[in-house]
């Protein structure tokens, strides 16, 4: 974001995102809406208006199942 923030006024810039980038893509855009011309999601995650980013993480999870052998730690 410290990017984004330091355009000048009137530029603009074209983003480009895959996988998980596509949140921190749509923060920024959301974030920074006079700055971005065009954002470009590549097979990633594109959260909306009616489609929140713990929707798409539920979503996610639903359809890989478990995580196999993954280990947590806090």
């Amino acid at each position: 974001m410290a990017f984004m923030d330091s355009l000048p006024p009137g530029e603009r810039v074209i983003l480009v995102a895959g996988s998980y980038g596509g949140v921190a893509m749509s923060a920024a855009m959301e974030r920074f809406p006079g700055k971005v011309k065009v954002a470009v999601f590549v097979a990633s995650f594109m959260p909306g208006p009616h489609l929140s980013y713990p929707a798409i993480i539920d979503e996610h999870n639903g359809r890989t199942g478990s995580f196999m052998d993954t280990l947590f730690f806090r």
